[in-house]
């Protein structure tokens, strides 16, 4: 268990590093896709097959949704969030710690599901939040970049997404494939369903 902890341990310090990064007629453009798709490939070959049709299984089950990140890791929920609530109800994004927010979590319903990324620097709201699901009874489904994380112990299934940096900057195409790939598991699950809602709301605001 210390081996497996030790290679997941955080990698908000660790560098990356490129023999093209020092070549000054390398582009960033070069440099960045080829630091985005070594985090791809990584973060695909760390998905279990089984873990994946959990995840979208039991999202596309549950009678509700929370969807949440705060902080740089925001976008994220925004993101997760406005396309689950395009296939299904009563799905809810928090991002904070507000009063709007602390009622969406004591008011949800029995079997909401939460689905909650948190990446370096960790924000404490985030952990917060996944502590207050845990005491309403909600199962969690976690995207962060190490067993380490301080929402790891929470969550199950709970999905890896390496992470390296050249700056301060948050290298994204990795978890924004793993997202996708969620979202159209869910569609694939039950696409009459998701069918039906998105016509629903095209007929809500037919004319506008």
């Amino acid at each position: 268990m210390r081996d497996e902890i030790e290679r997941g341990a955080p990698r908000s310090l660790e560098i990356y590093s490129s023999k093209g990064v020092k070549d000054e007629d390398n582009s960033p453009f070069d440099t960045v896709f080829e630091m985005e798709r070594s985090l791809m490939d990584e973060t695909h070959s760390l998905i279990k097959r089984e873990e994946f049709d959990l995840a979208a299984r039991i999202l596309s089950d549950a009678p509700a949704l929370i969807v949440s990140a705060t902080g740089s890791n925001s976008f994220l929920a925004d993101y997760a969030g406005y396309f689950l609530g395009t296939m299904k109800e009563k799905v809810a994004v928090v991002k904070g710690t507000d009063l709007s927010d602390v009622n969406t979590l004591l008011d949800a319903q029995e079997g909401t599901v939460g689905l909650v990324f948190s990446f370096p620097r960790y924000p404490i709201k985030t952990q917060s939040i996944v502590r207050a699901m845990k005491e309403k009874g909600m199962r969690i489904i976690g995207i962060s970049d190490s067993i380490a994380s301080p929402i790891a112990c929470y969550c199950a299934p709970f999905f890896m997404v390496p992470q390296k940096y050249m700056t301060f900057m948050d290298p994204c195409a990795a978890v924004m494939s793993l997202i996708h790939s969620i979202l159209y598991g869910v569609w694939m699950h039950d696409r009459k369903s998701c069918r039906n809602r998105i016509e629903a709301r095209k007929r809500l605001f037919e004319g506008e």
